[in-house]
């Protein structure tokens, strides 16, 4: 997995051969808020068309994102999100993948 930032703006890249993910955050912090996921063009020729819509993918970033901030006791938000079309979307990678960025996100930021 690799995770860069760009001006508030993570972005999570989980590649294991047969699954591939990129999850998108601009993250800040303060109270919860309603936040879009934006599903961006595919990447190569794979196709993955079982997986989750874009309103679970919200509610896997969600549960990632309460799970993340329990842990460090922290008011992470996540202002944005985006997707790629062809993505393997599965529930558990994108609490992982957004548990991953702030934890990344609070470790800079000491």
């Amino acid at each position: 997995m690799h995770i860069s930032e760009n001006n508030g703006t993570f972005t999570a890249q989980h590649v294991t051969g047969p699954t591939n993910n990129m999850l998108r955050l601009k993250i800040g912090r303060g109270e919860s808020q309603s936040f879009d996921v934006s599903v961006l063009p595919p990447i190569g020729a794979c196709r993955h068309d079982d997986g989750l819509t874009v309103q679970e993918i919200a509610l896997a970033i969600e549960a990632g994102l309460a799970d993340a901030n329990a842990a460090l006791n922290a008011d992470y938000i996540v202002k944005a999100a985006a997707i790629v079309e062809n993505d393997t979307r599965q529930h558990g990678i994108y609490e992982y993948l957004t548990r991953k960025i702030i934890e990344t996100a609070a470790a800079r930021a000491e």
